[in-house]
């Protein structure tokens, strides 16, 4: 155990009233001699001198007890003490002094022992232990503060959860506010110099990370990534002048967000490489199909009709019905004895006479290509004529003779090859009512 022998003699103390002197030789070799009285006053105001001959225990703060006379006794220290109390226990007889903890630890002992005359023991709390001072020769040694609460039986430092080793002020410290957690706190900058910083867990980092050297990574995994500045492989990050990012393999685990223009040499998607050329991917701009209408140009055969699909021509420009087909059929009236039958929205017609009617065509297709259409005539209960256009030419340059019968249906058929400027009529049937 560490003692304090700064007074290294007290002579002639047997009892310690005021008046009684104290006499000895200081720690730098200087005579004194003092009353009690006098020695009582040079202590703090708030610090308490008893002295004691038999057990005795310590209900104040900050005290120092001095034990006299020559049968053992106990100094019991405070059962419930605040952080940095202090007590000193001085031997001032020949009785054996022993101190107890009172149910807290000294040094990691539950009690200490002072034999010799003028042992001193200085005492300070930390709540939890009663620790040496480190005040004069009675310096706690590395082995007694490092005891503190251990529970290992070895040196270890353990500290309760609501304790923290604080350095300089209350704004920098190292405690656990969690079970599991540790905290190293500080109120400008945390710096760990080494060669090597092996963390071997996840680093989490809820604020800026800032790396002034180099960060070799294995892998990066990112949601978002927003690099503003640097440079990647000799590419500056935010400049105004394009580079290449190069290397053999970049993977994006989510997404890659591009405010800008990305360039590559090729392009796979799915592990599909895509040959498309830029000009033939801007094709597309502008198309609103969907997924569905492309798919009406799946065509397995060119020019052979299939099911929901686009009708194409084959290789020769024909077209090739596999089903059957069906046509626009209108029905047409008259207006101030004209009908006109228009060759771009159907190519059958119906008309009910109401009246005399002069029979026309507009909208045929271009010279050399054919436009025709077939027409149905419904007499009416009076029987009424028609005046044909004469563009229209008939067999033998005969037009002819309606039925006249109400009701009566008569079928005819035109075609022209040279835009309108020839119908060729034919009476396909008469009286088919």
């Amino acid at each position: 155990m560490a003692t304090d022998k700064k007074i290294t003699e007290l002579t002639g103390v047997t009892t310690l009233t005021d008046s009684a002197y104290l006499t000895g030789v200081t720690a730098a070799g200087d005579n004194f001699k003092m009353t009690f009285s006098a020695f009582k006053a040079l202590l703090p105001s708030d610090l308490v001198v008893v002295t004691v001959s038999a057990d005795y225990t310590i209900t104040q703060d900050n005290v120092i007890v001095i034990v006299i006379g020559a049968s053992p006794v106990t100094i019991s220290l405070k059962a419930t003490s605040d952080m940095n109390d202090m007590a000193t226990i001085i031997r001032a007889g020949t009785a054996t002094v022993t101190v107890a903890g009172n149910g807290i630890n000294i040094a990691g002992a539950a009690t200490q022992t002072l034999t010799t005359i003028y042992d001193v023991v200085n005492l300070i709390s930390r709540q939890t232990e009663w620790v040496y001072s480190t005040a004069g020769d009675s310096a706690a040694t590395l082995d007694e503060v490092l005891a503190i609460g251990n529970t290992t039986g070895a040196t270890d430092i353990e500290v309760t959860a609501a304790q923290k080793v604080q350095f300089r002020d209350a704004a920098i410290y190292i405690n656990s506010s969690v079970d599991g957690q540790l905290d190293i706190v500080a109120d400008t900058e945390i710096q760990i110099a080494a060669t090597t910083v092996d963390l071997n867990g996840n680093l989490d980092v809820s604020g800026t990370l800032g790396v002034t050297g180099v960060a070799t990574l294995a892998s990066l995994v990112a949601t978002t990534a927003d690099i503003n500045a640097g440079t990647i492989d000799n590419t500056v990050i935010g400049g105004t002048t394009a580079a290449a990012i190069s290397g053999t393999t970049g993977q994006f685990g989510t997404s890659l967000n591009v405010d800008g223009t990305v360039t590559a040499d090729a392009l796979s998607i799915g592990g599909v490489v895509i040959t498309s050329t830029a000009a033939e991917l801007n094709i597309l701009d502008g198309v609103t199909a969907t997924t569905a209408e492309l798919n009406y140009l799946d065509i397995t055969t060119l020019g052979l009709t299939e099911a929901s699909k686009a009708v194409t021509a084959d290789a020769n420009g024909v077209v090739t019905l596999d089903s059957g087909f069906s046509e626009e059929y209108a029905v047409v009236t008259s207006s101030a004895g004209v009908v006109s039958l228009n060759l771009r929205d159907a190519g059958n017609f119906s008309h009910t006479l109401t009246e005399n009617t002069t029979i026309s065509f507009t909208n045929p297709a271009a010279s050399g290509k054919v436009s025709a259409a077939t027409l149905r005539i419904i007499q009416d209960s009076t029987a009424r004529t028609i005046t044909w256009n004469a563009s229209i030419k008939w067999a033998a340059a005969t037009a002819p003779t309606l039925s006249t019968g109400s009701g009566n249906v008569d079928i005819f058929v035109f075609y022209t090859p040279d835009a309108g400027t020839t119908y060729y009529g034919f009476t396909a049937g008469q009286v088919m009512s």
